[in-house]
């Protein structure tokens, strides 16, 4: 058997496949020996399986949650806020709880249909190399954003800040029923 010296095939190789000077053709480029994880990329079911593997998925849809991972969830929810909104550093999300969450009626098709929404407003995911290193961080924040907006922060205007608004507005007692009475009381007069 005959072997040629190295250099003999790389300069036969140039040759064959018109040597482009600005890509200049390599034996792993020919043989495509980049690895897989550079070649390939998950698809739409594969993100949403690694989002439902995730740590804040799990513990969404756990009974009950232990302390530490309602404060992670809290520190999470915060740097993802405070990227969004500069004047929003200040402020601590130690409320924030799975708990609260859960307490949602339909919270989880609602945290699934945010997942989704999500997942596919991240196209295009790249090689799973790129995904993991650009776009799985993103998403996890958006998500969790999401469902703080959408399930949490409706909770609890719904709970505490509405029964307060009412109360403040209608009770015969309240600040607000004087001020109607009197606008009604001055349209009175003026007729």
């Amino acid at each position: 058997m005959f072997i040629l010296p190295i250099y003999t095939i790389l300069t036969f190789r140039k040759i064959k496949l018109k040597y482009n000077r600005h890509y200049p053709c390599t034996l792993s480029s020919q043989y495509n020996m980049d690895p897989w994880y550079e070649r390939t990329g998950p698809s739409k079911a594969d993100i949403q399986n690694s989002m439902q593997k995730s740590h804040i998925y799990i513990c969404l849809h756990q009974e009950s949650n232990i302390t530490e991972e309602n404060k992670f969830l809290c520190q999470i929810a915060s740097n993802a806020l405070s990227k969004e909104r500069e004047k929003l550093n200040a402020y601590n999300y130690t409320q924030i709880r799975y708990e609260r969450i859960r307490e949602y009626p339909n919270w989880e098709k609602i945290a699934q249909q945010i997942l989704k929404e999500e997942v596919i407003s991240h196209k295009p995911y790249g090689s799973w190399r790129g995904f993991s290193t650009f776009v799985i961080g993103p998403l996890r924040e958006k998500f969790i954003v999401r469902l703080i907006r959408e399930i949490w922060a409706v909770q609890v205007i719904q709970t505490k800040f509405v029964p307060m608004w009412l109360a403040h507005n209608y009770c015969p007692t309240g600040e607000g029923y004087k001020r109607v009475s009197e606008h009604y009381s001055s349209l009175q007069l003026t007729r």
